[in-house]
């Protein structure tokens, strides 16, 4: 009898913490870390105090992060570990609930966990990109919006200088690229390069729960990464970073 209570408790745990796990890691927390190497720093309140994170640590919205150079952290934003954005080096981001704010550097986001009818985006100042279970790269230079669309269609909708739409939503195709002009249309477009689908592939890789991190090589994961299975995010615990 003591068992079948057990088992009906995990089973009920289990249901209410997947009311939120397409949405957020938790009914408190947006993203849970899984994944950092080199320089990262988070600014957890959005309040100019930056502090070292550590995997399993978990950020609320509006919370900051920024990496140096030769640097990345993945984030997840599900509880079953299906949704998750890697931050490159040399970038600054927002967490935003189903979106990060992107004014510098490149994202690439893999989302595989949404409900219908709901999508992830990445924003920069001149675009807003979207996805809607599939997968994508972002990526801001001199004010220069450029988007990948690795798995399925990226959806593009121009922004002003006051961040306003302007322009339809454009859609790119899968296996394109494209930059934004200025109107808010996609130009420039192209294919994607083998550059790009490595990077994508490896960032498959890393985050696929098969425990192999990257090669080491100059941009990349080295042996000094932690990470942790995604597919276990129920196990992380709030341990306090070591120094």
């Amino acid at each position: 009898m003591k068992k079948v209570f057990i088992i009906l408790s995990v089973i009920v745990l289990a249901l209410s913490f997947s009311q939120f796990s397409q949405a957020s890691v938790d009914s408190i927390y947006e993203v849970a870390i899984i994944n950092i190497s080199g320089d990262v720093q988070v600014d957890t309140n959005g309040d100019g105090i930056w502090i070292k994170p550590w995997v399993g640590m978990k950020l609320m919205e509006k919370a900051l992060i920024k990496t140096g150079k030769n640097s990345m952290i993945d984030i997840v934003f599900d509880a079953e570990g299906l949704n998750i954005a890697r931050i490159n080096a040399n970038t600054l981001t927002t967490v935003k609930k189903a979106l990060l704010e992107l004014p510098d550097g490149k994202i690439l986001a893999k989302f595989a966990n949404l409900r219908p009818g709901t999508s992830f985006t990445i924003k920069t100042p001149t675009a807003a990109c979207s996805i809607r279970g599939s997968g994508m790269g972002v990526g801001v230079a001199n004010g220069v919006t450029e988007i990948m669309a690795f798995e399925d269609n990226v959806y593009v909708q121009g922004l002003d200088v006051s961040h306003g739409p302007i322009g339809p939503i454009a859609t790119l195709p899968e296996g394109s690229r494209a930059n934004v002009g200025p109107s808010g249309s996609l130009v420039n477009v192209g294919g994607l390069n083998s550059g790009d689908m490595a990077a994508f592939n490896q960032f498959q890789n890393d985050t696929s729960g098969s425990g192999t991190t990257g090669t080491g090589g100059a941009g990349e994961p080295d042996d000094t990464t932690e990470e942790v299975d995604t597919k276990d995010l129920d196990e992380i615990r709030d341990i306090s970073p070591s120094n």
